[in-house]
């Protein structure tokens, strides 16, 4: 049952409207909030931690292995996504150590929704500006191999797209989940 959905109840005796919130069952629903916040953000940060980790280690064996073409920007690149895995790393440390000093209470529970919705938020932020370094690194590696002017502006417009569904999903997916458990804990605490 959503919180918005609460039963009404229809007082026949004295025609007046009576509100019912049945309070198991909202509770069910923000554990559920909170659990779903916490394998959101678990999962973005395992998928994070792979692709940054496997595409710079690869980006470096491969500078190394084919010398062929420019190896200073595509190494940079490695060591700037395997950095950005080591972030990833230490912040998912650091977020799973303090877990567990929310209360088992509502309150506590749609706190501890918020903080991980807070943290995803941020994530998600850090990551949307990693595409200008990346962007950059790649563009210049591309240029100093004299690559044409069609590949340049294709990576131009990749790179772009790329910044654009990523502000896409953070405004309207991280910045507006958070947004709705904050209206959830609003409405708890304005009712008692």
């Amino acid at each position: 049952m959503k919180f918005e959905d609460m039963k009404k109840i229809w007082d026949e005796q004295r025609e007046e409207h009576v509100y019912v919130i049945n309070e198991q069952q909202l509770h069910e629903n923000i554990k559920s909030r909170k659990q779903g916040a916490s394998r959101m953000v678990n999962k973005m940060e395992l998928f994070l931690l792979g692709v940054n980790g496997i595409t710079g280690a690869t980006l470096i064996v491969l500078n190394y292995v084919d010398r062929s073409g420019e190896v200073l920007f595509g190494t940079l690149m490695g060591l700037f996504l395997l950095g950005m895995a080591a972030f990833i790393w230490v912040r998912r440390r650091t977020r799973l150590k303090h877990e567990n000093r929310f209360d088992r209470t509502m309150l506590g529970d749609i706190n501890h929704a918020i903080e991980n919705a807070t943290y995803q938020v941020r994530l998600s932020y850090a990551m949307l500006l990693t595409v200008v370094p990346v962007f950059s690194l790649a563009f210049m590696g591309a240029w100093k191999d004299g690559k044409s002017p069609v590949v340049l502006g294709f990576i131009a417009a990749m790179f772009v797209l790329a910044f654009l569904l990523g502000r896409w999903e953070h405004r309207g997916l991280h910045v507006a989940r958070k947004k709705r458990l904050e209206a959830m804990r609003e409405k708890l605490t304005s009712e008692n």
